[in-house]
């Protein structure tokens, strides 16, 4: 017994290695609770030290019997192991476990032998045999008893059987096909019934174990009449093959035992010897049909040898064995069983990593058993066969969480079977946030108006980002990225509120300082490393009525005086006298200007226009006009409240007006002339006009003394002058004109009387006086014509009158990069030119003559051109050389043309070089003009230079020109350039 014990103990502890590197140990059945298995690691080569960060574990569905321990890779035993329960009649009983360990992941197979102990004691299906026996029975017959049932195996199950002690009776055994032993009753002595009609034999199964365990039973052994025919089946071993889906109650066979006695010893009763049978199947007692009363299982049991036996009236038994096979159908789906599964996964995971580990089994056979896998729907995912009957589930593409948070994958396994059977599993997914999208700003480009002299602090605007990301990634912080706008902090103007994109106006705006400014806004995630995206917010300042109109002409600094404007006698109707000339700083409707008359003591003789500032007469001069009017012009804006200002004129009739339009508007100082030329004229006409006077003084003092008469002009203030013109033409031609001469302090004094004609004096009576005061007279006068000629042209070129150099201060900066808010159509600001020179002139015709001077880029209305982002205007011409101040190289064109005062005609009258793609400078070529009557007359032209050739902004440039008659000349003046 201790042999058998150290042999035994040397089995359980030693480990096996078959081929496919598995390992094998072996275990007694019943083995106590604790008890050492094996070494897993050790056999499997593992670290034990990774054990626990590898989490060693066994996955099969044997793990309730057995645990690992982590600590040292011991292979434990945690539950009773009952081999009869687990493998019933098989030879060899394994159990199979998968143990799987992570990290990388890995799967071994471990068997373990269950062995078998002598744990079951042999028994009989019956308690009692009972044997009827003939008494004239043969010695020798035998006498078939059923075989005693231990589920032990090997040695532990029955090894013999053994009878009491008798003179009559002996143990046989008889040994079947299968090697199975079956003891049968042996005659061994002839029988008496007259002596002993009874027997009572116990008949003991004894196993090989150790100790030994027995198992008896009755045999009760009556002694009849004679009967000597015993039932005989058709045929000893019956075999049949069953499909294992057969239903209950199925015939399986029909046995047939025959009985050649008569009466009652030929009635035969069916049976089975063998109780394990009666699970499964059923057997008529009296027909012999055997049926199926249970389930069928391939995968459990594919043999079955059943002990049937006939037994006739008189208790003659006979017996026979029915053999099923059963056979494997595809009843059976596969299993899915996910092993491992690693969720959630991180949405930037490479494709091929691995996602779950997936076992599938068929318990079927053959091609039933074989099985392919797969998954149902078109997802980013895909199966990896594995060792065995493992698949990996591996990411097939990139994944993006902000598409799909989540995936059902749907596992689908098939068998190869007919019909083939198919089972699903469907794994939940989920797919962690990685910051891989920047905030996104709902709107492109923003732009924000805002009223001027608003209240600092106010919210004018909300940008909004969103960020498909999640917790922490799509938190949104919002800043603003410029430290500095033209070289003052961003601060100053603006702030925004970090956490809802609100911004705010840090201070009030004024729209003539500050047209619009730019800023960007960065929205900025919290993830890290942290994304960002940034948007460009525009604020654009609208205009407020704030500004009143400013009156550029008249000009208002005249020392306190009123400004006097002089209309000539005899003007007609629609006559220009003059032209109110304003702007005003703000824009669109609050620029819009009217003009009226406030104060007009002669309301039907006076009309002004109320959009362009033109004072004209509303009919002819009548001799009943007064010759002085004080009226008021009031210009007003067209914003919400109104505001207005007003300029004040004195308008005084005269009957010529060339001589004394000098004394009327202050003349400027001749120091300030800018002109080479002009100086050099006035200087020689001013020596010539000296030697002229010398000449004719000494002339009149040497004849004053040959009349020895003393002439003076008296001492009146008014004297009358006749004065003599002719022609050196043949024949002479001549004419006179009458002048009254005033001495005053001031025109304004003696306007009234400038017209009375006073009554004649004493005249010199000598032709040669009068002749010598003529001639004084005449010099004179031309003397004065020349330099009142000179101031004009001098102030023409300076400061025309209808041209006023406007500072760029009285006009807003308008900037292009704000949309315009006038909707109307409407221009920023209003620009109306005009100029009345009227001189008499008798000439039909006139010529472009070379301007006087260049006007400098610093009198443009507007030289400014930020908007364009290409700088200032002044800048680009700069660089551009002019000649007669017009652009060289350029076309030109004829865009306004007005004439005042008995001008008509067509425009194509007007001749303009450079019209028909002529290049610049014009030469100085005659302009045929037809005009009606011989009074003063006037021509304004605009040119423009379009922007096919010029260099800089894309600007049009309009050069403004003034034609006018003086004597028998035609003049022309630029007036400026814009």
């Amino acid at each position: 017994s201790f042999k058998v014990l150290t042999q035994l103990f040397f089995i359980v502890s030693l480990p096996h290695f078959i081929a496919s590197s598995q390992v094998q140990y072996s275990v007694l059945e019943e083995t106590k609770k604790g008890f050492l298995v094996g070494n897993v690691a050790e056999d499997l080569g593992l670290d034990s030290k990774q054990l626990i960060d590898r989490k060693l574990q066994i996955v099969s569905q044997n793990k309730c019997y057995f645990n690992i321990s982590l600590g040292n890779g011991n292979l434990y035993v945690i539950e009773r192991i009952d081999r009869e329960e687990l493998c019933g009649i098989k030879e060899i009983c394994l159990l199979n476990l998968e143990i799987l360990a992570e990290n990388p992941v890995n799967v071994f197979h471990i068997k373990i032998e269950i062995l078998d102990i002598n744990d079951n004691f042999p028994s009989f299906s019956k308690a009692i045999f009972n044997i009827a026996i003939i008494e004239n029975a043969l010695p020798g017959t035998h006498f078939s008893l059923g075989k005693a049932h231990d589920p032990d195996l090997g040695i532990n199950s029955v090894q013999s059987y053994t009878l009491t002690q008798n003179k009559h009776f002996k143990l046989g055994e008889k040994i079947s096909q299968e090697g199975i032993k079956y003891p049968e009753l042996l005659l061994d002595y002839a029988l008496d019934r007259e002596k002993h009609s009874m027997y009572d034999l116990i008949l003991t199964a004894s196993d090989g174990g150790d100790p030994v365990k027995i198992g008896t039973a009755l045999i009760k052994i009556i002694i009849q009449d004679v009967n000597d025919n015993y039932p005989v089946f058709n045929q000893n071993i019956y075999r049949v093959s069953l499909n294992e889906n057969l239903p209950v109650g199925y015939s399986v066979i029909c046995l047939n035992a025959t009985d050649k006695d008569e009466g009652s010893n030929a009635e035969i009763t069916y049976s089975f010897s063998d109780k394990s049978a009666m699970d499964i199947f059923s057997l008529n007692s009296e027909s012999g049909d055997i049926t199926i009363s249970g389930t069928l299982d391939f995968e459990v049991v594919q043999h079955y040898e059943i002990i049937a036996e006939a037994e006739d009236g008189s208790g003659l038994v006979t017996h026979c064995t029915i053999v099923v096979e059963v056979l494997d159908v595809n009843d059976n789906a596969p299993e899915i069983l996910v092993k491992s599964l690693f969720t959630p996964i991180s949405e930037d995971t490479l494709p091929g990593t691995l996602i779950a580990l997936i076992n599938v089994n068929d318990k079927d056979s053959g091609k039933n058993g074989d099985v392919t896998c797969k998954i149902l729907e078109q997802l980013p995912f895909k199966l990896l066969p594995s060792t065995n009957s493992y698949y990996k589930l591996v990411t097939s593409s990139t994944l993006d969480r902000e598409m799909f948070a989540a995936y059902n994958i749907t596992v689908q396994a098939q068998d190869e079977g007919s019909p083939p059977l198919s089972s699903s599993n469907t794994i939940h997914l989920y797919i962690s946030d990685v910051n891989d999208n920047p905030p996104r700003f709902d709107e492109t480009d923003v732009i924000v108006y805002i009223t001027e002299h608003n209240t600092p602090g106010i919210s004018i605007h909300s940008v909004q980002a969103s960020d498909p990301d999640k917790n922490e990634n799509s938190q949104i912080m919002y800043s603003i990225v410029n430290k500095n706008y033209d070289n003052i902090p961003i601060a100053s103007y603006i702030s925004i509120n970090s956490a809802t994109g609100a911004l705010y106006a840090q201070r009030s705006f004024d729209y003539e300082q500050m047209q619009d400014f730019q800023f960007q806004v960065m929205a900025k995630d919290g993830g890290s490393p942290s994304l960002s995206s940034n948007l460009t917010v525009r604020v654009c300042v609208i205009d407020t009525n704030d500004n009143a109109p400013k009156i550029l002409y008249p000009p208002s600094d005249l020392e306190g005086t009123t400004l006097v404007e002089l209309i000539p006698l005899y003007s007609e109707k629609d006559y220009l006298i003059t032209k109110v000339i304003a702007v005003d700083a703000d824009s669109g409707h609050n620029a819009w200007l009217s003009y009226h008359l406030s104060t007009n003591p002669d309301s039907s003789l006076l009309t002004i226009g109320q959009h362009t500032g033109e004072i004209k007469l509303a009919r002819n001069l009548l001799d009943t006009d007064s010759l002085r009017q004080r009226i008021v012009v009031i210009v007003k804006d067209n914003g919400i409240p109104c505001l207005s200002a007003s300029v004040t004129f004195t308008l005084a009739v005269a009957e010529n007006f060339q001589h004394v339009f000098p004394e009327v508007v202050k003349q400027p100082n001749i120091s300030e002339f800018s002109s080479n030329v002009t100086f050099y004229l006035v200087t020689a006409i001013a020596s010539i006009s000296v030697l002229f006077i010398l000449t004719v003084g000494i002339t009149i003092i040497a004849k004053c003394r040959e009349a020895s008469v003393p002439t003076a002009l008296g001492t009146t203030n008014r004297q009358k002058v006749v004065i003599l013109v002719k022609d050196n033409g043949v024949p002479s031609l001549s004419t006179t004109v009458s002048l009254n001469m005033v001495v005053a302090e001031s025109i304004q004094q003696v306007l009234p009387e400038v017209f009375k004609q006073p009554n004649p004096s004493n005249s010199p009576s000598k032709t040669t006086f009068s002749l010598v005061v003529a001639t004084t007279l005449i010099a004179l006068l031309f003397i004065v014509t020349v330099i009142v000629t000179i101031i004009t042209k001098c102030r023409k070129s300076n400061t025309p009158t209808g041209f006023v150099p406007v500072s760029r201060t009285w006009y807003p900066q308008l900037s292009l990069k704000c949309p315009s808010q006038f909707s109307d159509g409407s221009l920023p600001f209003p620009f109306s030119y005009d100029v009345c020179v009227t001189l008499d002139s008798r000439q039909n015709e006139m010529a472009y003559m070379k301007p006087i001077q260049n006007v400098p880029t610093d009198n443009l209305i507007d030289t400014d051109d930020s908007a364009t982002g290409k700088g200032p205007t002044q800048e680009n011409f700069a660089s551009v050389p002019t000649t007669n101040g017009l652009l060289p190289g350029a076309n030109y064109h004829l865009t306004e043309m007005k004439a005042r005062n008995h001008y008509s005609g067509p425009a194509q009258d007007i001749v303009l070089p450079g019209a028909k793609n002529e290049m610049l400078p014009p030469p100085e070529m005659p302009v045929p003009i037809k005009k009606n009557g011989a009074a003063p007359w006037n021509l304004s032209l605009a040119v423009v230079a379009p922007t096919s050739t010029m260099v800089g902004p894309a600007l049009n440039t309009t050069h403004y020109w003034e034609f006018y008659s003086c004597g028998a000349h035609t003049h022309h003046t630029s007036l400026g350039v814009l």
